[in-house]
């Protein structure tokens, strides 16, 4: 099965049970993308900055991208 989307992997944290991506959308919009160990599985989130839950999660996996507002911040 492929599973194509017009987004950019920003940052990725690999745990347990799955990888949880950072990405960014073709309209700038930033979501939380869980995908399962064998990929089988992908779930996207709402927009992170427009749930509070979505973007609590994303602040505590990748702190030093989103540390405001929630729009990523270039760590270059």
């Amino acid at each position: 099965m492929t599973i194509s989307c017009s987004c950019r992997i920003v940052a990725e944290k690999i745990l347990l049970e799955h990888r949880i991506q950072l990405v960014e959308d073709s309209k700038g919009g930033y979501h939380l993308r869980k995908v399962s160990k064998d990929s089988r599985t992908v779930l996207s989130s709402n927009p992170v900055h427009s749930d509070p839950s979505v973007l609590a999660e994303a602040r505590e996996l990748f702190p030093d991208l989103l540390p405001f507002s929630g729009l990523p911040v270039d760590a270059t």
